[in-house]
């Protein structure tokens, strides 16, 4: 009997340490309770990084590992991913919409966009598209750098129709390198702003920027009204978002960095107008 009392004793204290030491879940975006509707929208952006060095595997755990920790997730760097398959492979994953171009291997397919359907209304998403940003470079118009050009740069945009009635456009951009800036950078971020512009300052845009924008000049940024920029300091990854839009927590990067990489993935938490 004493035996059998003292392994009792033992598996509870087990029990209670692993409840104890078990990580925390993210808060999920807060309601309105008398409604059910949403009043707050996590929103992440990340690139995947296809260059990193340890394998396909480890980032599309990482990319299931964000799905409890977001309602709108833009990603950069997914060309040759799956992402419909990956998210659906994922817990939750099911209660996701996934828009990514059909041709996996296709430059369209670098960025594409994941929204959580429980945010959105019977209109779902719509006008999903891509636009274009900017041509491919040489390695000759990049500084001759040893990691050579790019390819061509699309943007993924769509309009997501929330359940509260609103509309909220969301696009995902890949800028190019630093080192092919005066070839290329500048004549996508023309793009990224004229994208801006029509959507009349009500989008929010995820992004690699590939440069922290607080240290580029008035010409390159300043021309996009109606919109402010937030990363964490000195990253290159962030958001540019209406200035009227109320942001609940800063732009902070959650932690699963993988050897070999240089993103984090980015979270932004922002109030919504309803």
């Amino acid at each position: 009997m004493r035996r059998r009392l003292t392994s009792l004793t033992a598996a509870l204290a087990a029990l209670l340490l692993a409840l104890v030491l078990a990580p925390a879940s993210p808060p999920a975006a807060a309601e309105d309770s008398s409604t059910g509707t949403p009043t707050e929208l996590r929103v992440i952006t990340y690139n995947m990084n296809q260059f990193r060095r340890d394998g396909q595997a480890s980032r599309i755990a990482d990319l299931q590992r964000l799905l409890d920790q977001t309602d709108v997730l833009l990603l950069q760097e997914a060309k040759g991913f799956n992402i419909p398959a990956i998210v659906r492979g994922g817990q939750g994953g099911e209660g996701f919409v996934v828009h990514q171009a059909a041709d996996r291997d296709s430059a369209e397919a670098g960025s594409a966009v994941v929204t959580r359907r429980s945010i959105l209304g019977p209109e779902g998403v719509t006008d999903f598209r891509f636009v274009f940003g900017v041509r491919g470079a040489s390695t000759a118009e990049c500084d001759d750098h040893p990691s050579g050009g790019h390819g061509p740069r699309w943007i993924a945009t769509a309009r997501l129709h929330l359940v509260d009635g609103t509309t909220l456009p969301v696009a995902s951009a890949h800028l190019p390198p630093p080192r092919c800036h005066g070839t290329t950078f500048v004549p996508m971020m023309n793009s990224v702003k004229s994208l801006l512009r029509e959507a009349d300052g009500q989008m929010i845009m995820g992004a690699d920027w590939n440069t922290a924008l607080r240290s580029q000049p008035q010409d390159v940024w300043g021309g996009s009204t109606g919109y402010r920029y937030q990363a964490p300091r000195a990253s290159i990854d962030g958001f540019v978002f209406p200035r009227s839009m109320s942001v609940v927590s800063r732009v902070q990067e959650l932690d699963i960095r993988r050897p070999g990489g240089d993103h984090h993935p980015v979270r932004m938490v922002v109030r919504l107008a309803g």
